[in-house]
């Protein structure tokens, strides 16, 4: 779960405004102040170790104290902290409740994250029916990686009926999206199998249903950059 966090944050890192010697006065001031984009930022700060020491334990204070004051990136960074046992003690339960967190108040991460908890029964009951309506929420958003893993699930028929015509159509977004090579690879290769279930005139609608699908939904950036990732004003 770490590797997302490190990849959404180099932009961060090549425009932050920190020096080499530590945050710059001005956010920090607004950190202490209660503000709660500011305090996302420091806690950024001290996960990566940039200007400052690095501190993976100070680094989820000041997630939870943005995640307090509602910032849904703040809770998806910490619910991941907990995931990872990462500057808190590992607890996967505490992972899922900051997620659901974020998750109610419509972040995709929140959602993704949330959704691969119930796949894997850590921190909640299994529960492949919920996961699938979480991922749904996500994938709605225009987040690729969780169209990717709802696509699959349809594909094989987990948390909800074996159905190739929602397969090939969520596989078909995910991938003139951004994934992972690996999830590349396996998302060719489940739209193919979905594919080969599928008449071409059926394949056809699919297609126009996704050209459709994209009109109506801007490009999103879900799965590049989190929010309130950037440097605050």
């Amino acid at each position: 779960m770490r590797v997302w966090k490190l990849v959404a944050i180099l932009p961060l890192i090549q425009c932050c405004a920190l020096s080499q010697t530590g945050i710059d006065p001005k956010v920090l001031e607004k950190a202490n102040a209660g503000d709660s984009f500011a305090q996302v930022y420091v806690a950024l700060s001290y996960d990566l170790g940039k200007g400052v020491e690095q501190d993976h334990a100070l680094a989820a204070q000041w997630f939870k104290k943005a995640a307090d004051l509602g910032d849904t990136s703040a809770a998806v960074y910490l619910g991941a902290d907990y995931e990872d046992g990462k500057g808190v003690p590992q607890d996967y339960a505490q992972a899922a409740s900051w997620y659901l967190k974020a998750a109610e108040r419509e972040d995709p991460w929140g959602e993704r994250n949330l959704a691969l908890l119930y796949l894997s029964g850590n921190g909640v009951a299994k529960d492949p029916t919920v996961a699938a309506k979480w991922l749904r929420k996500a994938s709605e958003q225009g987040f690729s990686d969780a169209q990717y893993r709802l696509g699959g699930l349809h594909c094989l028929g987990v948390g909800v009926p074996q159905d190739y015509t929602e397969a090939y159509f969520w596989l078909d977004l995910a991938l003139a999206g951004k994934l992972s090579p690996e999830a590349h690879e396996s998302a060719i290769s489940m739209k193919a199998l979905a594919q080969h279930h599928l008449s071409d005139e059926k394949v056809g609608k699919i297609q126009e249903r996704a050209t459709i699908w994209f009109s109506q939904h801007p490009p999103s950036e879900y799965g590049k950059l989190p929010p309130s990732s950037s440097p605050p004003p």
